[in-house]
């Protein structure tokens, strides 16, 4: 099997495990247009589905980096002499930390624009 194919098959993988830990329905709104008794009140339509599309963003940085962390270090520790797969190890281990980073790092963003505009605020 070539490299390239380890390759896919890794990031095959990761995104199957995502799939698995994360909510495939977690940017579905629970609104029932027929019954509105457990709809927000005061949110639209539009704002409801973009705050679902934000949370799920948000589960999919979380989960993804530490499972792209973890992939990448076994996959970089366990290289021996494989100097390929060390570094796709590598590559996957930097690539899940800066997933976390860009995951805690757009929650303050976020956080800031909120206070910022008094959006849930007091």
């Amino acid at each position: 099997m070539s490299l390239g194919k380890k390759a896919l098959l890794v990031v095959l993988a990761v995104a199957l495990l995502s799939a698995t830990f994360v909510q495939p329905v977690a940017a579905q709104s629970s609104c029932d247009p027929s019954n509105t008794d457990n709809c927000d009140a005061g949110k639209d339509g539009l704002s409801s589905m973009l705050s679902n599309v934000h949370s799920l963003a948000m589960m999919v940085l979380k989960y993804v980096g530490f499972i792209a962390i973890v992939a990448g270090a076994v996959l970089w520790w366990s290289a021996r002499k494989s100097s390929s797969r060390a570094q796709y190890g590598m590559w996957l281990f930097g690539g899940g930390a800066g997933m976390i980073v860009f995951y805690f790092g757009f929650g303050i963003f976020i956080s800031v624009l909120k206070f910022i505009t008094n959006v849930g605020g007091p």
